[in-house]
């Protein structure tokens, strides 16, 4: 037991030491608390001019087990937070002047996205549908002026001239990654996710998984 416990040990210690050659990084997480901004997960996030911006995501916890009560739509996150983390600021902004397109994709979960110079790229997202009466992965992607958006968040004028939307059965795709190569983006994996959530497996959705890397340009 003795000698299986110290190469046990040699292993690990020898894994500690290869790590630190391949990856000299020094990860230090230092929490700061902002007054006014909610706890928020599965959302769509960017940064201009040292202001962060958090778009869509949920204000409950893990979803729900049962089918009538997963992804309730009251727990869905309507607002658009801007915040400066250095002076610990917050602005935040109701997306309920939007249209109804933008508004429902706008407060999804599990969305595709990036951000590239001033824009952020959103695509997809799952999230309860008042206009189809169902929750939906949402066929659409959407491109959002920061610098824009940013200013009009801040000065309190109007936003929808910092969306432009395109609705493309291609986009509906939620729990994907997003990522840029030289000229063309790509969305990696993902599925397609329409109707209840139910572990059991129970005909109240539908999911197709994409299997596929979709580049665009």
């Amino acid at each position: 037991m003795k000698r299986v416990l110290i190469i046990l040990f040699w292993g690990i210690s020898s894994i500690s030491i290869a790590q630190k050659d391949y990856f000299p990084f020094l990860l230090e997480l230092n929490p700061i608390t902002i007054t006014g901004l909610p706890g928020l997960h599965s959302y769509a996030f960017a940064q201009h001019e040292g202001k962060w911006v958090f778009i869509g995501g949920r204000l409950d916890g893990i979803h729900a087990r049962q089918p009538f009560a997963s992804f309730p739509e009251d727990a869905n996150n309507t607002n658009i937070y801007v915040v400066d983390p250095e002076n610990k600021a917050i602005w935040n902004r109701n997306i309920s002047e939007l249209p109804t397109s933008l508004r429902e994709q706008l407060q999804s979960t599990n969305m595709n996205f990036i951000q590239e110079g001033d824009f952020l790229y959103f695509i997809g997202g799952y999230a309860f549908a008042p206009s189809k009466n169902d929750h939906i992965t949402f066929p659409f992607i959407t491109s959002i002026n920061l610098k824009s958006l940013v200013d009009a968040i801040q000065k309190d004028t109007e936003i929808l001239s910092s969306f432009i939307q395109i609705e493309d059965q291609r986009f509906a795709v939620t729990g994907g990654q997003m990522g840029k190569i030289g000229d063309y983006f790509y969305l990696v994996g993902g599925h397609r996710f329409d109707g209840r959530y139910n572990p059991m497996g129970n005909p109240t959705f539908t999911q197709t998984y994409t299997n596929q890397i979709k580049s665009l340009n």
